[in-house]
């Protein structure tokens, strides 16, 4: 089946100031739950700003062609503790019941202890893609020094894709976060497990 590609216009949105994260998240959640359908999905969220010199067009036409973002075999991961797991890449899981979308955390920003230490509250970031961008802006500067736009989700079936394991065993494991991370079932048709792309613009 092929990748259906959603696009959305949220000129708002910015992180040079702390967007209005509740409003931002409800128009893309919308989005996913009037076009995905329901089921559950593993979603990933990427930043323009993770992929200098490529534009939104070229950055999602390169995913739609390799069903994944890895494009460059050289290119460095960010979370280098992630380096002992045989991984593709990090998701999160939602899932739409009845035309509703439910976080698979708890609908937060996670943190409320975080939260408050930039300014916010974690009730401001209620809804999946409202907690999505306010972790990328708000909580990366704490792991990475840098505040980053999620620019689109590549959307994911979950049947598709298995938990990675624990292969370099000199690296410590990451703990609860390495339910997060997943690998192909079939590495040589990646882009079948691409359900959806959603660019947002």
């Amino acid at each position: 089946m092929a990748t259906r590609v959603l696009s959305i216009a949220i000129p708002e949105y910015t992180i040079d100031e702390p967007p209005e994260y509740t409003s931002i998240g409800r128009q893309v959640d919308a989005l996913l739950e009037e076009r995905l359908g329901d089921g559950t999905y593993l979603v990933r969220a990427l930043s323009l700003g993770e992929h200098p010199g490529k534009s939104l067009d070229e950055l999602a036409d390169l995913i739609l062609a390799l069903g994944t973002d890895k494009y460059d075999p050289h290119r460095k991961e960010a979370e280098k503790n992630f380096a002992g797991y045989d991984h593709e890449f990090h998701a999160s899981t939602i899932e739409i019941a009845t035309g509703q979308l439910f976080d698979g955390e708890d609908g937060t920003s996670g943190d409320a202890q975080l939260a408050e230490r930039v300014g916010l509250s974690a009730e401001e970031c209620i809804g999946y893609f409202g907690g999505v961008s306010f972790r990328f802006r708000e909580f990366l500067p704490l792991a990475r020094s840098v505040s980053l736009r999620v620019d689109i989700l590549a959307i994911y079936d979950p049947d598709q894709m298995q938990p990675a394991d624990w292969v370099d065993r000199s690296i410590p494991e990451v703990g609860p976060f390495a339910k997060y991370l997943y690998k192909f079932k079939d590495s040589s048709c990646k882009q079948d497990a691409l359900v959806a792309l959603v660019k947002i613009s």
